[in-house]
């Protein structure tokens, strides 16, 4: 398997920067997390700040947000996003092993990246442990959609069957948020389903934008002629996607939210 804090330590420049993919979800995932002012938060793998930016505007002066990822370049960029906020703080830190007070905090988010790390169930728990008696989680994940575009999901799993790679290329469908929230012990576990148009310009940024995040996990997995025949064969129908104002993707995300009594 890949190393994936490596991955995303070398996406760090281009990581949602292309698209505001992570930003609309996770602009939607504070929505439903609902952060008071003056509220201190944590967003655990917080990548460019997708949902660092809206807690913090949410908070307001009175509040904090820290956010923390395992990947230094990603907390690097995002520190210098982010220079003169004084409501918010960056750090690096390991999901499993936050360095962090018990309690000190009155909410923790991890938009969509609890499936992703190497033991969720001990990220899981240290966002428990994180938040204070009557504190709130909300965690993010991606659900098995395909932009609207039928054709996109049976394309890459022939093409990932046809390399002889195992399972399938997508990690996030068999995740189940609300088990894990519920076994680190968090209460009145639920989930919602939200979704956003992201809009790109063309097909050749759509496979721009899919090698700067947890895509480009399977794309480099891929042989590079695999790679090649499978854009090759993507690229028409995505094409013919394309409406006046480009081509115009529809994706959604689950996001869990409980309790810590």
């Amino acid at each position: 398997m890949p190393d994936r804090a490596a991955l995303f330590a070398a996406m760090a420049e281009q990581y949602d920067q292309i698209v505001p993919y992570f930003a609309e979800f996770g602009r939607r995932t504070v929505e439903l997390a609902a952060p008071a002012a003056g509220e201190r938060v944590l967003d655990v793998a917080c990548g460019r700040g997708a949902t660092v930016v809206p807690a913090a505007h949410r908070v307001g002066p009175a509040g904090l947000v820290l956010g923390v990822d395992r990947a230094a370049p990603m907390v690097a960029a995002l520190r210098r996003d982010l220079a003169g906020r004084p409501n918010v703080a960056v750090a690096t830190a390991d999901a499993a092993a936050l360095p962090v007070p018990t309690g000190g905090f009155d909410l923790a988010l991890c938009g969509s990246a609890l499936f992703l790390l190497p033991d969720p169930a001990a990220a899981a728990a240290e966002l428990h442990r994180a938040v204070r008696p009557g504190g709130r989680v909300a965690v993010s994940v991606p659900r098995e959609t395909d932009g609207g575009w039928p054709f996109l999901r049976p394309t890459f799993l022939r093409h990932w069957q046809a390399a002889g790679l195992p399972g399938t290329p997508w990690p996030a469908g068999t995740f189940d948020a609300t088990a894990v929230l519920s076994a680190a012990g968090f209460t009145e576990v639920t989930a919602a389903v939200v979704a956003a148009d992201i809009r790109f310009g063309d097909g050749d940024t759509w496979w721009r934008w899919i090698h700067t995040m947890g895509w480009r996990a399977a794309l480099d997995r891929l042989p590079a002629r695999s790679r090649a025949a499978l854009w090759a064969e993507l690229s028409g129908p995505l094409a013919a996607q394309a409406g006046p104002d480009g081509l115009t993707g529809r994706y959604e995300m689950t996001v869990v939210t409980g309790h810590r009594d």
